[in-house]
């Protein structure tokens, strides 16, 4: 390991950060760090600063050696960046807006820095993954983008840039010319080069010093690696070592937060390790001795772990493709679309998706078929909606259920018949929770529906307003999206303010009103409720063809409040009756109940 400037470690190569390494993560914090550390250098004459480490891996495959980007060719070899590239690509940002600044001021003569450290001849000299390279290239080029449809590591890039930008607007040509100076003069590195890709696990946490912290899937990559140089036999270790890199790029490449990928990993854990939440325990649970044991193979030898790390490649690649499609299936497309969007508009999808992602493995390998696994997305749904919307229980009611769920269906060497039990295995566990007999009581109450719980109200209308356009608007798309829902489009019938004067209070009672005003059977879908404000009935019911009022709407149930000739609670009270009938039936679970007692682990509740 030796110091040495930005020149000398930009001069020799090309430097590319690999598809297996993470994207471009500093954000505001970072950046503004950073800035603060260059403009010392300017305001306090400091001779350096050392600014981190970077480690550079060279391939030993000649080919992987020569770069081609952009339609040309170089003789520069390539490095691969194993630590450093969040640093190397925000000074190349902060140099490209400083550059572009200076050339807007009239100055030509910082053309060469350009050249030296940022691109030559349609070469970047630090060549970006995740999709990023050409974004990248616009920035340092041109200063700016013209790509309009972003990914989220491609908006973060950009707005580094603009960051950047700002920072510097209002600097004079001299504190531009000399924070050039200092970042190409002044700036340390610990540089360290790599030519055995092994050594990756053993240099990379340790070394990693400044910018953000190592997350739960870098920390356990590195630890892959490591255990892959120490124990892996020979004829193993480029097989594991490939895997191991394939897996992450694929992991990268399908999840755009550390969020997600935290996610990804834990679903992993459960798949492969064990379904009992207080045992997650991050990337550190993967070190104990019954799973990947470094030193101790009591429990299991060498031969098996790599087994493992072979098995939790394939699996979290797997995981990865399938939350990512969990997470974008937003347009009912197909049956399975349909579904999975009603069960992220219910809310705490999260408990759910480690089951989900496993049938979605069972389906995309044949053992199940999409029936099967559509009427699992059903009775999840029904959970979802009577033991988080309708009862309001605690968001991780039931886990080690599904997890466990989860767990036995991935180990099935029978998962039609396994995911059949599970099924009926849920329905049970939703009337464990909330007996039919209690929920078609429940349905029956007139409740503070508009007060108690809002998503439960908006999600129940909504749902009904897809049924009233399945059964009588022949299956049309809603002109009212689930995303454009809030207070506003909520519409009171009877007001929660009427006029004195006004028919609201000569035909209701003040205990009538009190009683139905929240109720779900006084409540209706709208674009914009403040078109009807505290108005009678007769002119928020309106006549079809004549403006904003119930018989001219496009949302359907709306268009059936107006088929009423009045307001009043005998008509509240009949929709009342056809609402309740309508989600006992939506909602409802046809099967025998038993006194079957479930393990409702502490933690569920």
């Amino acid at each position: 390991m030796n110091e040495r400037k930005l020149k000398s470690i930009i001069g020799d190569y090309i430097l590319r950060i690999p598809d297996y390494q993470r994207g471009y993560a500093w954000d505001k914090e970072q950046w503004k760090e950073f800035v603060e550390d260059i403009d010392a250098l300017v305001d306090e004459s400091l001779n350096s600063h050392y600014t981190g480490t970077i480690v550079l891996y060279l391939p030993r495959n000649p080919q992987d050696r020569e770069s081609k980007q952009y339609g040309k060719r170089n003789s520069y070899h390539i490095a691969d960046v194993i630590d450093g590239q969040q640093r190397l690509t925000s000074i190349s940002l902060y140099m490209s807006a400083i550059i572009h600044r200076l050339l807007n001021l009239g100055v030509e003569d910082c053309t060469e820095e350009r050249r030296e450290y940022l691109y030559q001849n349609g070469q970047c000299r630090l060549m970006l993954n995740n999709n990023t390279d050409d974004i990248y290239y616009e920035l340092i080029s041109l200063g700016y983008t013209k790509l309009t449809t972003l990914t989220a590591h491609q908006c973060r890039l950009k707005e580094a840039y603009e960051f950047f930008s700002n920072h510097i607007s209002m600097y004079t040509q001299e504190r531009l010319e000399l924070l050039l100076s200092a970042i190409t003069n002044k700036l340390n590195f610990s540089s360290y080069l790599i030519d055995d890709q092994s050594e990756v696990g053993m240099t990379f946490e340790l070394m990693n010093s400044r910018g953000k912290d190592l997350t739960h899937l870098e920390l356990l990559k590195n630890y892959l690696m490591y255990w892959v140089n120490r124990n892996a036999s020979e004829d193993m270790k480029g097989s594991l070592i490939r895997s191991i890199n394939i897996t992450w790029k694929n992991v990268y490449q399908n999840l755009q937060k550390e969020n997600e990928e935290f996610q990804c990993l834990r679903i992993a854990w459960i798949l492969l390790c064990t379904y009992v939440p207080k045992e997650w325990d991050g990337y550190n649970g993967f070190k104990r001795d019954e799973f990947i044991p470094i030193r101790n193979f009591a429990k299991k030898s060498k031969g098996e772990v790599a087994k493992f790390i072979e098995e939790f490649n394939e699996v979290l690649s797997s995981v990865s493709l399938f939350y990512s499609q969990i997470l974008v299936a937003e347009q009912a497309t197909t049956e399975q679309t349909k579904w999975l969007s009603k069960i992220k508009r219910a809310g705490n999808i999260a408990n759910f998706i480690p089951l989900i992602v496993v049938a979605k493995m069972r389906l995309k390998d044949g053992r199940i078929d999409e029936k099967e696994y559509v009427e699992l997305l059903k009775s999840i749904e029904t959970y979802s909606y009577r033991v988080f919307l309708w009862q309001g229980r605690r968001s991780n009611s039931g886990l080690t259920n599904f997890y466990r769920w989860s767990y036995e269906l991935y180990k099935s060497d029978t998962p039609t018949q396994t995911l059949s039990s599970i099924i009926e295995n849920m329905k049970l566990l939703t009337t464990y929770y909330l007996s039919e007999k209690d929920f078609v009581e429940d349905c029956s109450k007139i409740s503070s529906w508009y007060t108690a719980s809002k998503r439960a109200l908006k999600y129940t209308l909504y749902e009904y307003e897809l049924y009233l356009l399945e059964a009588e608007g022949k299956g049309k798309n809603p002109k009212l999206q689930w995303n454009d829902i809030q207070d506003s489009t909520l519409e009171h019938i009877l007001p929660q303010t009427p006029a004195a004067e006004s028919q609201w209070v000569s035909k209701w009672s003040d205990d009538e009103r009190t009683l139905y005003l929240h109720d779900i059977s006084n409540i209706v879908l709208t674009f914009d409720n403040s078109h009807y404000l505290n108005f009678d009935f007769a002119t928020k019911k309106g006549v079809a063809g004549c403006g904003h009022c119930y018989a001219n709407s496009d949302i359907r149930q709306e268009r059936k409040i107006s088929e009423y000739s009045d307001w009043t609670p005998r008509e509240c009270q009949e929709r009342k009756e056809i609402l309740s009938r309508w989600i006992c039936e939506r909602w409802g679970i046809r099967t025998i109940e038993t006194k079957q007692q479930f393990n409702i682990d502490e933690d569920d509740e």
